[in-house]
This record gives structure tokens, sequence and C-alpha cells, in this order.
């Protein structure tokens, strides 16, 4: 039997900005689920965005009836369904930069092995939250978002843009890069594992298993990550997984274009053995679909 869990909306938020629960999502509001994870005890975690646009209204509107706004929200659920409890995050976008959590793209949910929730988000954000959801633990943002924001070597704090947990408790994560198809952004471009638990007062280094874009574009010392390491050096253009996984199928199938390809989120099916899925270029003059591996 199929179970259904309900994606509640606090009332308090619901009264606060005068929210129609009625009215359609061409009125501006909408709601998006981001990702489910499971605990061992059998609870469920729920982390989605309710957030509201309406045109014309000026970003400095301070009526919270009429103002836009965006929240990341966190719902516990016992193994039965029951909703437990609650959380609810400001957040600015990933452009500006004011989230009460490290927000950005492809943003995921883990439960770490101690209980403790990690919300993820591109580039290599992490967000730690306690597991009855009381409160942020505590926030490794790497304060890179370029081109959109300026980039300040060494202010950030990053970590992983993905986190899955092996069955023994390894933490394998996804690390963005600069320069990656020589693009002016930081994109997903490793895989690695954590070497150490990762919690509010310490980050382990990631040693770094494979790689998609075999050689990113101009890097430099300032835009390495400090703690992705590969043969106990820093993960960088001269020092990294090779062949990279595009170098793998290029010489069998080089009409595909795996120089425009991206990372999915990477899966552990045992200590050993991961599935990193990655997906080619998308030719939009067509419906032939989009290969991967």
């Amino acid at each position: 039997m199929i179970q259904t869990l309900p994606l509640a909306l606090p009332a308090t938020l619901v009264d606060h900005h005068r929210l129609d629960l009625t009215a359609l999502y061409s009125t501006g509001w909408g709601l998006t689920l981001f990702d489910l994870a499971g605990a061992p005890n059998g609870e469920v975690y729920a982390l989605y965005g309710v957030s509201r646009y309406t045109y014309g209204v000026d970003d400095e509107e301070q009526d919270p009836q009429t103002a836009n706004f965006g929240y990341r929200i966190i719902t516990r659920y016992s193994a039965e369904g029951q909703v437990l409890a609650s959380a609810q995050f400001e957040t600015g976008g990933a452009r500006e930069g004011d989230s009460d959590i490290a927000d950005g793209g492809d943003i995921g949910l883990c439960v770490l092995p101690d209980g403790v929730l990690a919300i993820t988000a591109t580039p290599d954000n992490t967000t730690l939250v306690a597991p009855d959801l009381s409160r942020v633990l505590a926030v490794y943002d790497s304060k890179d978002g370029r081109p959109y924001r300026e980039f300040t070597p060494g202010e950030g704090d990053p970590f992983a843009g993905s986190i899955s947990v092996t069955p023994s408790g390894r933490l394998l994560c996804s690390l963005a890069e600069y320069g990656v198809w020589r693009y002016g952004n930081v994109i997903t471009n490793l895989i690695g594992i954590a070497e150490g638990a990762l919690t509010a007062h310490s980050r382990p280094a990631i040693r770094a298993l494979a790689s998609l874009d075999p050689e990113p574009a101009h890097q430099s010392a300032a835009d390495l990550r400090p703690h992705a390491t590969y043969q106990g050096a820093p993960a960088g253009p001269a020092n990294r997984p090779r062949p990279a996984l595009t170098e793998l199928v290029a010489a069998e199938d080089s009409l595909s274009g795996w120089k425009q390809s991206h990372l999915g989120r990477p899966v552990a099916l045992s200590d050993n053995l991961f599935v990193v899925p990655f997906y080619a270029r998308t030719f939009r003059g067509g419906s032939r679909g989009q290969p991967f591996v």
C-alpha cells in the first residue's frame, strides 16, 4: 500500500502572508517539492519550498500580505505518516544570498548517520539542522555565486552540493569546480568520499573519486576547494581522477555532446559500489531524448 504524506504549510505563514490556498498558481504563489529522506527509525522528512512573486510588487514592499517571499520548509513525519514537526527558513534565493540557510540550485536532503539533517544545494552549500527541527546547527556556505555575485577567495566555507550515505555511514558527495566546460561559473564536476564525519564543528576533507570535465578552464589556486583532495593534495587542474567520466564514453559515442554534459546525484549501493549518472548535452532541435550513462 502506498502511503501519502501531506505537504503542510504552517498556519502562521499562511496567515502572515494572507495566502489564498484555493488560488491558481498563475496568481503568483506556488509550492515545490525538493526532496525526501528517511531515517533509520522509519521517520520521513520532506523538504519543499513555498514562494510568491507578483508582477509589479516592489522588492522593498513591507506589507507581508502583499510582498513577495520565499521559504524552505522541512516537515517531519512519523512512520505512520503523522506530522510531528515543521520548520521554515526564509530564503532570498541564490542570487541575493540573504537566506537563513545556504541556498542554491539542485536542492537535496540527507539524514546523516548521527540523525542530523543535511540540506544541500549547489555550489557546495550544506546546512545542518537538528533532527527535531528545533534549530540550525551549522551553515557551510561557499559564498560562490559567480557570475551573479562577486567572488572573494577564502571568504566562503563550502562542503558539498549533494550527500548520500553508504551502509556503513560514509558520505558520498558531489563537489563543484570553476571553469567546467569553459563556463565562468561553478558547476558540479567531482564525486568523492568524505574522510570522516560532518558535524557542526568539523568539516572533513573529501577525497575525489571521479570527475566529469577532465580539464576545467581558467582555474587558479584561488578557485580550488581547500577540502577537496586527490592523492593527498588539493584537487586541481593537474591533480584529479583520470580518465574522466566523459573520456570513458567519448570514444564510443562522439555525437552526443559529452563536452556539455552534466552530473546527476550519485547514490551509494554499498560501501564500495556507487551509481554516478551523467547526461549528455540536450539538443533542442528534436525529440530524440538525452543520452545518459
